[in-house]
């Protein structure tokens, strides 16, 4: 979410950038011990902005990034993937993530520290899952809520347009829609190559899809047939 004042990047340096519109880099995150392979853009303010990213280290990290200080600091590590995580999306209400791992589940995440600065709460928290200390110095660390499982291979896009379905793509060549409340996986279509990107338009509610083999299809997730459109 935000005003459209910035932009935000990741990097096979292990680094996060974030960039106002006019191309000024006012800010580097380091944190990562692997490339960056998805990012997301959470809040943003005249100050700055808060962003998520996903890693080849197994890890999320939420960071808040200032303007004025040009820094981007780590506020919340999130650990529980088995392999690379290769893309993160955001609900609408921006209260919870979601990853997609080389390990082929989804996990769900309660997204703290960033979305709560105004009244100090955390929607929908559980305790027991927070504020798991590491290192001394270090960022505290979340668990996951729940893991979504079906993908056969690399869960390699994420998108997240309604509070109640997530949609994602993997190497198993499918695209998938997950109801997030019943932990279920109502909507599979399928296509021949691995899926690379995806994309959600709320004008049509139709989704497009990235391929290996440079294509790029279109579908209609209520079509009970997943045929491409």
């Amino acid at each position: 979410g935000g005003s459209g004042k910035c932009f935000v990047t990741g990097c096979y340096d292990t680094q996060a950038r974030v960039w106002s519109i006019e191309g000024d880099c006012f800010a580097v995150g380091s944190g990562h011990t692997g490339p960056i392979k998805g990012v997301a853009l959470l809040h943003e303010t005249p100050k700055g902005c808060t962003f998520a990213t996903a890693s080849t280290d197994h890890t999320l990290r939420t960071w808040k990034a200032s303007a004025k200080r040009r820094t981007a600091e780590t506020e919340f590590v999130y650990s529980g993937h088995q392999d690379s995580i290769e893309a993160v999306a955001v609900n609408p209400s921006i209260t919870r993530l979601c990853s997609g791992s080389w390990d082929k589940a989804l996990k769900i995440w309660d997204l703290v520290g960033t979305s709560t600065d105004q009244d100090g709460s955390t929607p929908d928290a559980n305790p027991s899952k927070r504020k798991k200390r590491g290192d001394k110095g270090a960022p505290p660390e979340q668990l996951s809520l729940r893991s979504l499982e079906g993908h056969m291979n690399c869960v390699s896009a994420v998108t997240w347009p309604r509070e109640e379905i997530i949609y994602s793509g993997g190497h198993d060549h499918s695209v998938r829609g997950w109801d997030v409340e019943a932990n279920a996986n109502p909507t599979l279509l399928t296509g021949s190559k691995a899926v690379t990107s995806i994309s959600y338009s709320h004008v049509s509610g139709q989704l497009a899809t990235g391929h290996t083999d440079r294509m790029v299809c279109i579908w209609d997730p209520r079509s009970t047939a997943g045929q491409v459109v």
